[in-house]
């Protein structure tokens, strides 16, 4: 059974459309995150990642850094409104915070599995990587 809306011509290509990892990643995987600056062990070797001081300290140490966040509306992954509100929370100057955009489609968790919000968020990145590639 195939999920992507391209799989006749992948399955034209003879690959597989079925998805088989050849190493089992999350038996392994460390998910234990470090703040810049902490010492010492994570609060918990299980805790959840959380990526969002990395990006506050990444966008300091370059001011040009731009971000696009993209979220479908109906997303029963990720709470809705988290992406954002972390955004909106981050420890960053206020000169910052233009450097991030927003762009929502009416999908869920897997935007590009719609095919007009697929369209949509192909155009956006696109256009994000178009106006971000050359700093001001």
């Amino acid at each position: 059974m195939s999920y992507l809306p391209g799989a006749t011509f992948i399955a034209e290509l003879g690959m597989s459309q079925e998805f088989h990892p050849s190493i089992q990643t999350f038996r392994t995987w460390n998910f234990a995150d470090q703040l810049p600056g902490q010492t010492g062990a994570p609060l918990s070797a299980r805790q959840a990642a959380n990526v969002m001081q990395d990006l506050a300290e990444a966008m300091k140490l370059n001011p040009n850094l731009k971000v696009q966040l993209n979220a479908g509306y109906f997303d029963l992954a990720t709470p809705f409104f988290q992406g954002v509100y972390e955004m909106q929370h981050l420890p960053i100057p206020q000169s910052l915070v233009g450097n991030i955009e927003f762009r929502f489609y009416d999908s869920g968790h897997m935007v590009y599995a719609k095919e007009s919000s697929l369209k949509q968020l192909h155009d956006n990145v696109a256009d994000f990587i178009r106006r971000t590639s050359h700093p001001e």
